[in-house]
C-alpha cells in the first residue's frame, strides 16, 4: 500500500481532490493539506530541507513524537503524520 493509499485510509479528507497532471501539483497539494492537519491538531511539526536535497519532518503530538526522512516534503510530513497518529 502506498504512502497516499495509507493516509487517505486514516483520513479520507487526505484524498486529493483531484488527479493532478504534474507529481509537483500533488506534492504542493499534500504538503499544504498535511500541515494544516497539524496546524489544527495543534501539533508541533517542523520541516526542513537538508544539504543533500532529503527532507526531515519531525511532529510532536498527543505526547508522541515521530521524526522522518524523505527526498519528497509530503512524504517525509506524510510518514510522521501515520507514525504520530498511531
Amino acid at each position: 500500500m502506498s504512502l497516499l493509499e495509507r493516509l487517505k485510509a486514516l483520513d479520507p479528507e487526505l484524498a486529493p481532490p483531484v488527479r493532478f497532471a504534474t507529481e509537483r501539483g500533488l506534492e504542493v497539494y499534500m504538503e499544504a493539506v498535511l500541515r494544516q492537519k497539524l496546524e489544527d491538531q495543534m501539533a508541533y511539526y517542523r520541516l526542513e530541507r537538508l544539504p543533500d536535497g532529503r527532507y526531515v519532518a519531525e511532529v510532536r503530538l498527543k505526547g508522541r513524537r515521530a521524526t522522518a526522512l524523505s527526498f519528497s516534503g509530503w512524504k517525509a510530513l506524510g510518514k510522521v503524520y501515520l507514525e504520530a497518529q498511531g
